[in-house]
């Protein structure tokens, strides 16, 4: 049996940009999953306002903010009871907010606020922070 070059040559590279489509696809898919759920736009909504929060307050404010939605949602991402305390964190040396509704990589913002910020965690659908000045 003999068999055409040609054939072979027009195989490979169908089979390739196959593979790539389903590649795209499926990375697609998973975006349209995250997005889904609401979690990437209230991650950044969330990281935002509590550095608005922080850089408007003096030293010594107690703040304390409705969290339900952020609650729920990551609840309907599958985090925890035990990770809802750890939703929002706080990175002191980078004046850096990091709110997380996923269990993974979160939505961080910067705030400008010299100050000691501290998330003691919930109060039922409350979240709660202090802000101190940095020798208290």
């Amino acid at each position: 049996m003999i068999r055409s070059k040609r054939g072979e040559e027009l195989t490979t590279p169908i089979i390739m940009i196959l593979l790539l489509d389903i590649v795209v696809f499926v990375i697609l898919l998973i975006f349209v999953s995250k997005a889904s759920s609401g979690a990437l736009i209230y991650e950044g909504v969330y990281a935002k306002e509590i550095a608005f929060l922080i850089d408007g307050s003096r030293p010594g404010t107690d703040i304390s903010m409705d969290f339900s939605k952020a609650i729920e949602i990551a609840k309907k991402n599958g985090v925890k009871e035990e990770g809802l305390k750890n939703l929002v964190e706080i990175d002191e040396e980078n004046n850096l907010v990091k709110v997380s509704l996923r269990g993974d990589a979160g939505k961080e913002f910067y705030y400008f606020s010299d100050y000691v910020v501290i998330v003691p965690g919930l109060e039922g659908d409350n979240l709660i922070i202090r802000v101190r000045e940095k020798n208290e």
